[in-house]
């Protein structure tokens, strides 16, 4: 997944868009590390990777 692309949780039917992906965040080897900052509802939030790529799928990937 990468900036830009509009993500829903597969369970809940939420959807966020991606605004940032902090790559020294996702080499970190602490799992609570979240380096996707997801724009949801209006708000900003961090999301850890396996939720991101085992949870969620794009509905509109970006052209980037």
């Amino acid at each position: 997944m990468k900036v830009g692309d509009l993500i829903r949780d597969r369970e809940l039917g939420d959807v966020g868009l991606i605004v940032e992906i902090d790559d020294i965040r996702a080499a970190s080897k602490d799992p609570a590390r979240a380096p996707y900052c997801i724009l949801y509802e209006g708000k900003l939030e961090w999301h850890r990777s396996d939720y991101i790529d085992y949870e969620c799928e794009v509905i509109a990937s970006s052209n980037r």
